[in-house]
């Protein structure tokens, strides 16, 4: 019924029929969110991976050819679907997302790193966090020391971008 509006190029339409597919009785099977995962629109493969992930009843493996996905937001929900899903990812597969240039994929893949190697993740998590940490107290140490600093509005957009999403 909905699978036709999963692969709509308009993502508010791609996520309801998502929502739609997810929650609907009796339940949709994998193979309509299976099938999305390689359509060329990024909003359905993107839906179809959160979708999958919120169900976390596939192999983890599935959504993996999503990380080379060029859709920053594609890789974001593989990766948080791959959290969820049962399997053994390498840690080498999940790892570079780490230092991604956009930080919900980074904040997405500490996750999916955590969930199948544990112990792996302890040690390059951490290191992600102090790497992060360093480059923000860089990046705003000038205004420290500083009282009622004036930042540029370029200044302004850096710091209220890491909270949106792309």
């Amino acid at each position: 019924m909905f699978s036709h509006w999963l692969v709509d190029d308009e993502d508010p339409v791609s996520r309801a029929a998502a929502v739609g597919l997810l929650t609907m009785r009796p339940a949709a099977p994998n193979s309509a969110f299976l099938a999305a995962l390689r359509v060329p629109q990024p909003t359905a493969r993107k839906n179809a991976a959160w979708a999958l992930g919120r169900r976390g009843n596939v192999a983890a493996e599935l959504p993996l050819p999503l990380l080379k996905d060029n859709d920053n937001s594609v890789p974001m929900e593989a990766l948080l679907a791959i959290s969820r899903c049962p399997g053994s990812i390498s840690a080498a597969s999940i790892e570079p997302f780490l230092a991604d240039k956009n930080p919900l994929v980074r904040g997405a893949a500490a996750p999916a790193l955590a969930r199948h190697q544990p112990e792996i993740a302890a040690k390059l998590v951490r290191q992600a966090l102090e790497r992060e940490e360093a480059v923000v107290a860089k990046e705003y140490a000038l205004f420290v020391d500083q009282r009622a600093p004036r930042l540029s509005q370029a200044e302004i957009d850096v710091t209220v971008g890491h909270y949106r999403a792309p």
